[in-house]
């Protein structure tokens, strides 16, 4: 059971790898400048799936190209599903992440939906993670950002103290950590 999870955790590493690959490479400035393509949404999320073609196109029918395409489409699909019905409850969607923001975007763009947070717009959609490439999107993504160097040394001083059986913090307990995190504020909300 431990090296199926182990297995898991690793597939989706390498997922989130790829994943962050295909965004990535679709960003490089050669496309919009020396290819002609336009520096748009559209032109944008061509790259992008230009690029998770040719990556999905080598994976075939594997695991790993499954994981990838719900990764590249998360929140999307239900974000769609949810619009072409009754919507959301309000004009403000608060994504868990910034991926979910992505396909929230791409579903309001899709159905001709203003996201924003002027009068004139129809939703306001926020993230949290700070993904790099929230600040790209069109419009850029309202999110919060952690300090993951912060977390990482919080994460090690706490397991090196718990592996220390004379350290107060090694008793089980409901101490809780909390850490500061930065509301960047973009367009999108």
């Amino acid at each position: 059971m431990l090296n199926l999870l182990k297995g898991m955790a690793a597939r989706k590493q390498e997922v989130a790898r790829l994943y962050d690959g295909l965004v990535s490479r679709a960003r490089e400035p050669v496309f919009f400048a020396g290819f002609g393509v336009t520096d748009s949404l559209d032109g944008r999320f061509d790259i992008l799936v230009l690029h998770a073609w040719l990556v999905l196109k080598e994976l075939k029918d594997s695991a790993v190209a499954q994981a990838l395409t719900d990764m590249i489409f998360t929140g999307f699909d239900e974000a769609l599903r949810i619009l072409k019905s009754q919507g959301f409850p309000t004009k403000t969607v608060l994504c868990a992440n910034d991926r979910v923001a992505f396909g929230v975007l791409a579903a309001a763009y899709q159905l001709g939906l203003k996201v924003g947070h002027g009068a004139d717009c129809d939703l306001r959609v926020a993230g949290h993670d700070d993904h790099p490439l929230s600040r790209y999107a069109c419009p850029p993504i309202t999110t919060v950002a952690q300090n993951y160097n912060e977390i990482g040394r919080l994460a090690i001083e706490l397991l090196l103290q718990r592996l220390d059986e004379k350290s107060p913090a090694a008793k089980p307990g409901s101490g809780r950590i909390l850490l500061n995190a930065e509301l960047m504020l973009r367009s999108s909300a």
